[in-house]
């Protein structure tokens, strides 16, 4: 194994040496009889290795078997005093081991002796290896950085990735990132993407963008674009998965972005949940395979979602009432509409399709090179950048305040800073030279976005939001309300007696115009609003005195009464 023994960088401890053959403790020289014993297959210990908590001491071993096959692995101090464990190490991966005690022992020896200068840095997850924000480990192990660092995670809740990366910055500039440009939903998608590593450094909390729209518009082009900055399509997941892969997605996408696509796959519950536990960035603790519990995973992400429905709808399903908390977490913005779907520019393109299936290629062909560079810019910085992208951050959050005639209540400023962020990410990848874009193309596109999440910031299902628009609709149309009883008055509209309002669906349809009006039902019938319905029924039968009793939607006075009808 000549690679080995023409590396000279690392010395063997005294009493050991390596040949082509294998290591071999070597004779003693105070016994003529003696004769080099031969160990194992020929290896070496290229590093000590430990984790940013100064604990899981060990070395990185490499070796070569009879195959061909270099293997590479850290065995753990612990590992390195048992012979069994050396044993099964080696033997698992191809390679030969005496099955003498004795010298099975003098290899524990060995390799406790053996003594590197390098020292690698162990990281048991994605993202950024510690504190120091010096070291950035990839979805498929590589790490950038100044530290030399190498993914061991202490059990295996996720496969990385086999291949991260293809094509170059260059390429993936040209025909991804530039294309986005005069496409606000583009630039803020990529601009989220470059977010990701921003969050720990200035002690964010996760959230995410909603894209809501109708099929075929381009949701799914823009998961596309943004997934492309750290890897390949494999990146983007769906909402309909179990909570347990759900959180090695996540683990996955530490300090990067999380793409999940068809939020209509998901139950109301479980997206319910998942709103606060990606934010929140940990899950459950659950017992590891070899049957410890261990600490929850963990991470810090942005996250992308799409679906043909807001968060609020899918929650209205379940009956579920979008809390503030969720509203701020993950952000509904109806994205469709605009001059081509999602898209405002196509580049030349005469369709909006091909201009989407043009971007999707370009994003199968081009990934993972502009994460990771940005990732490196941000470390070259060193420690200085921090106050300087918080001050900014501050900027930015204020600008777009300001833009948008946003109030300085909680949830606003708070959102205005989540989009500041992806603004100040994106524009500091131009500073890089990563997109491409001209000068706050990024701060444009957020701004853009915040303006489309405040149309939508009035949850159209709450109680009180469907009350206040019945409440609106029987003020304004009172003449158009027939008592039970009487002849229909002109351009009539309902009905209503001592206890009721009641429409038909046509009524109701003009009370929540653009609306799901069905969706609408069962909100209302869940929170008490629609009386008499039996079952799964949403409308009740009329009572006597309205021609053939239809079934209609039977609103309590006694709701409105509560929400100050007057």
């Amino acid at each position: 194994m000549k690679d080995l023994q023409d590396d000279r960088s690392f010395d063997l401890p005294d009493g050991y040496e390596l040949r082509d053959d294998g290591i071999f403790l070597q004779a003693d020289p105070e016994n003529d009889n003696s004769a080099p014993i031969w160990l194992c297959s020929p290896l070496k210990v290229t590093a000590v290795v430990h984790d940013a908590h100064n604990m899981r001491w060990g070395r990185l071993i490499v070796a070569k078997n009879a195959a061909g096959k270099t293997h590479e692995w850290v065995m753990s101090a612990v590992d390195i005093t048992k012979v069994a464990k050396i044993s099964e190490q080696l033997l698992s991966r191809g390679l030969k081991l005496s099955s003498i005690v004795s010298d099975q022992k003098a290899l524990s020896r060995l390799l406790s002796a053996w003594q590197p200068a390098k020292t690698v840095l162990l990281t048991d997850k994605v993202g950024w290896a510690d504190a120091t924000f010096q070291t950035f480990t990839l979805s498929d192990g590589r790490t950038v950085g100044q530290k030399q660092a190498i993914y061991a995670p202490l059990d295996t809740y996720f496969e990385l990735k086999n291949d991260g990366k293809a094509g170059d910055l260059d390429t993936w500039k040209q025909n991804v990132a530039q294309r986005a440009c005069g496409n606000p939903v583009l630039v803020a998608a990529i601009s989220l993407s470059f977010a990701g590593p921003l969050l720990r450094i200035l002690g964010l909390n996760g959230f995410g963008l909603h894209l809501k729209g109708q099929s075929s518009t381009g949701k799914t082009t823009a998961l596309s674009v943004a997934t492309s900055v750290w890897g390949g399509s494999d990146l983007i997941g769906t909402w309909r998965t179990t909570e347990n892969a759900l959180e090695g997605k996540a683990a996955l996408a530490n300090d990067s972005l999380l793409a999940l696509d068809e939020l209509g796959e998901a139950s109301a519950k479980a997206a319910s949940e998942a709103a606060y536990m990606l934010a929140n960035g940990q899950g459950k603790r659950r017992a590891s395979a070899r049957g410890s519990a261990p600490n929850p995973l963990e991470w810090k992400v942005v996250f992308l979602s799409t679906g043909e429905i807001s968060i609020a709808e899918k929650l209205a399903e379940a009956g579920i009432e979008q809390m503030s908390g969720q509203s701020v977490r993950i952000l509904d913005l109806t994205v469709d509409g605009r001059d081509y779907g999602i898209f405002d520019n196509l580049h030349g393109e005469g369709r909006a399709a091909d201009f989407s299936n043009g971007l999707k290629r370009a994003c199968t062909e081009s990934y993972g090179v502009a994460g990771p560079a940005f990732a490196e810019k941000l470390i070259s910085y060193g420690s200085e950048y921090r106050q300087i992208f918080s001050s900014l951050l501050t900027k930015y959050t204020a600008h777009i305040l300001t833009s948008e005639n946003g109030s300085r209540d909680g949830i606003n400023e708070r959102v205005a800073t989540q989009f500041a962020l992806i603004a100040l990410a994106g524009d500091m990848a131009t500073i890089f030279g990563l997109t491409g874009w001209e000068k706050n193309s990024a701060l444009f596109a957020s701004t853009a976005m915040f303006a489309l999440w405040k149309k939508s910031r009035l949850n159209p299902l709450s109680q009180g939001e469907i009350l206040r628009r019945i409440e609106a609709f029987v003020i304004s149309n009172a003449s158009r309300l027939t008592c039970v009883g009487s002849s229909p008055v002109t351009d009539h509209i309902g009905w209503q007696n001592d206890s009721c309002f009641m429409f038909d669906r046509e009524g109701w349809a003009e009370i929540h115009a653009g609306l799901n009006v069905t969706l609408v039902a069962k909100r209302a019938k869940a929170f008490g609003i629609l009386a008499g319905a039996d079952g799964e029924n949403l409308k009740a039968k009329a009572p006597a005195g309205i021609p053939n009793r239809p079934r209609l939607y039977m609103v309590n006075r006694s709701a409105l009464e509560r929400h100050n009808l007057k």
